[in-house]
């Protein structure tokens, strides 16, 4: 509000995994496989990571730190980038919500 721009100034208070389960996935458009894929990658990478924190709290280091565990983990540098690319849709929507 205070940049000029109408929102919710409570949005950022929700949990990763509560706007994602709630908000995002529920309202996002994807293909019937995209949308199956999208869903394995949350719940296996990027939900167990992020899930508990609040969306306004995860910044561009907790990012690099995800990257850098899947990394260690053993996860494929394709698989990481499309993990990197449903996290990045995550907050482009979250952005635009808010």
């Amino acid at each position: 509000m205070a940049a000029g721009r109408p929102g919710d100034p409570t949005a950022g208070r929700v949990s990763f995994a509560d706007y994602v389960n709630e908000n995002w996935f529920p309202n996002y458009v994807l293909e019937a496989s995209t949308r199956q894929s999208y869903r394995g990658g949350l719940d296996r990478h990027i939900v167990p990571w992020f899930g508990s924190m609040k969306m306004r709290d995860i910044l561009p280091t907790h990012v690099r730190e995800w990257v850098h565990a899947l990394e260690a983990a053993g996860v494929s540098a394709a698989n990481i980038r499309q993990q990197k690319i449903i996290l990045s849709a995550v907050f482009a929507t979250a952005l635009n919500d808010s």
